[in-house]
């Protein structure tokens, strides 16, 4: 990780004569990675505290335990469907490497964009939105990569990832609906005692 920030911070002036330079397709590549790595950092640490896909502010309860089997089924396709995203971009990379000016594809700076240091109070999303950010300045100067995402985002495999996160929005959803009109029931019987014994 720390390599990686390294290479994303690196001026290209600070580079010797003669010594590799990275493109802009292997800065996103590292951006891209590092970004996981933050994602990895910001997501909860048990099945208990994972946010539910359409309810993002419900954490815990008997839905998201009933859905944690869905949530692991969305989690492998969408790593399936990252995985054929970073083999693209690595083709992309090794394309680029034998290219002598690499670094200058017309309408982008020579002089490629540096990912901000983090400041002390950063928390885990501001980390996260400041690598987001600096991965999309480096994904418009290595068009390979944007390829890559229009092909990964039509193929089937994609579709398959978006109807299945839509079927635990609904089920999710509809987990939140029976639980919140089983509690209104319970409570309605516990008022009625309570009147019951008053009278």
């Amino acid at each position: 990780m720390i390599e990686r920030l390294l290479v994303l911070r690196r001026p290209k002036s600070s580079y010797m004569t003669g010594e590799e330079m990275p493109g802009y397709c292997a800065l996103y590549a590292a951006c891209s990675k590092q970004l996981k790595h933050e994602q990895r950092a910001c997501m909860p640490t048990s099945a208990a505290g994972r946010l539910m896909p359409g309810l993002p502010r419900r954490r815990t309860g008997i839905c998201n335990q009933l859905l944690v089997a869905d949530f692991q089924a969305v989690d492998v396709l969408n790593l399936r469907v990252e995985q054929m995203f970073d083999d693209c971009v690595d083709e992309a990379v090794k394309e680029e490497e034998p290219i002598p000016n690499k670094y200058d594809s017309g309408r982008c700076s020579d002089n490629w964009p540096l990912l901000p240091y983090y400041y002390d109070g950063y928390t885990c999303l501001h980390r996260l939105r400041v690598v987001q950010l600096h991965c999309g300045k480096l994904m418009k100067c290595c068009h390979r990569a944007q390829r890559c995402r229009r092909h990964i985002d039509e193929s089937e495999m994609t579709v398959q990832l978006k109807k299945l996160k839509d079927e635990v929005i609904t089920k999710s959803a509809a987990c939140q609906i029976h639980s919140y009109n089983e509690y209104q029931k319970k409570h309605w019987k516990a008022s009625q005692k309570d009147v019951e014994r008053i009278i």
